[in-house]
């Protein structure tokens, strides 16, 4: 093999361990090729292999992946620097090229400059909101990873990704409360609370610009029974903090049906029919049906450069372990009004044991507080408050 061959495969190989190449990496560690003494080397792959952020006794402190773990970090720029110090003194070019890559080898992804449509929905006004909903297979996980990338190449430099996919490399560090530099695996409603209050005055208007990619499928329920009562309920308020905070979300789901209202009616709709197909639509009505279709369906769609795990399950909490607690009530509450003002007041009024559905309350306690709010002007200020927010 020539001399330039050689680099070629280096280059090569260090492009498809960390993720960057078409076949799938599902044979070395992240360290492999940096790390040369084999007891460091195999110690850093048990440590990579049983990696689990839910047997931390807090586990919003957990980074998603080991190879973020402080003492990792350090541990890997010490034998890294070893390993490169030594080919550099030996004139070593191949091992060398293994640090710094080809990215000339990348998988093409050239198909993102011509997605003006999906562009357009992204970056559309300062907060978009955006739900995706596939049956299994169908790529809806690739979806919302492409349009965080688009979200992100349109971003300044300090705009922050955050998901609650463990795998996806591409989050950003954050500094939380205490001062600690976190990953931007948000596994929690607690840790998106404080991510999102982070980095950036509000009330002055100039807070960091944050994505929130929601990967809810396997965690949050089935849309049916006390989990999907659960996301009905809770999912309305997660969206509000979010749209408080000028944040922006794409939640990524498996059907029309086990949304709250507050999603159906302020999101963009994406179904992804399959691994090449969406249509849009404008909502979702009450019947859960998706309405008002935009524009033709998109064909072609390319796979994003985004590494993640595809087979991974993806994990959710509505509690806050910094308080045990969940959101706060008088946020749950006033997102439940909006809901049944909106499902009240639309042509088609909502029946109240439907409502009751999005609500911590029986429909007849949806039916007395509406009744309250028409007579007597109660609970209106809840109301305009979600109302101001999700504008």
């Amino acid at each position: 093999m020539s001399d330039q061959q050689d680099l070629y495969t280096s280059g090569a190989a260090i492009e498809w361990r960390d993720g960057h190449l078409k076949r799938e990496n599902d044979r070395a560690h992240y360290h492999a090729g940096t790390v040369h003494d084999e007891h460091v080397a195999r110690a850093l792959s048990v440590r990579d292999e049983f990696h689990d952020p839910d047997r931390w006794e807090h586990p919003e402190l957990a980074p998603g992946q080991s190879k973020n773990l402080e003492e990792n970090r350090r541990i890997l720029k010490m034998e890294g620097t070893e390993t490169f110090t030594g080919a550099f003194e030996a004139g070593d070019m191949s091992t060398l090229k293994h640090f710094f890559g080809d990215p000339d080898q990348r998988a093409d992804i050239s198909g993102i400059k011509s997605m003006e449509r999906f562009k357009s929905l992204i970056l559309s006004g300062p907060a978009p909101i955006i739900y995706i909903y596939a049956p299994p297979g169908a790529g809806k996980t690739n979806l919302g990873a492409f349009l965080s990338q688009l979200w992100k190449n349109d971003q300044p430099s300090d705009a922050l990704l955050g998901s609650n996919i463990k795998t996806l490399e591409e989050t950003d560090e954050w500094v939380d409360e205490e001062g600690r530099v976190r990953d931007g695996w948000l596994a929690s409603y607690g840790e998106v609370d404080e991510w999102l209050k982070q980095d950036g005055d509000v009330l002055a208007g100039n807070p960091v610009p944050k994505l929130f990619l929601w990967d809810e499928v396997s965690s949050a329920g089935s849309g049916v029974g006390e989990q999907g009562y659960t996301m009905r309920t809770k999912m309305g308020p997660l969206l509000f903090k979010i749209r408080k905070y000028g944040g922006c979300i794409i939640i990524i789901g498996h059907d029309p049906k086990s949304v709250a209202p507050l999603v159906r009616e302020m999101a963009t709709i994406i179904h992804k029919e399959d691994l090449k197909t969406a249509t849009i639509y404008e909502s979702i009505n009450s019947s859960g049906k998706p309405v008002g279709q935009i524009g033709k369906p998109i064909e072609g769609i390319p796979a994003t450069d985004y590494r993640y795990n595809d087979k991974e399950p993806t994990s959710w909490s509505w509690s806050d372990s910094r308080t045990d607690e969940g959101i706060e009530q008088d946020v749950l509450e006033a997102v439940a009004m909006w809901t049944i003002v909106q499902g009240r007041e639309r042509d088609d009024p909502v029946a109240w044991r439907d409502l009751a559905k999005s609500t911590p309350w029986d429909y007849s306690t949806c039916n007395r507080r509406y009744k309250r709010y028409q007579e007597d002007g109660k609970y209106a200020e809840d109301v305009q408050r979600v109302s101001h927010a999700i504008a």
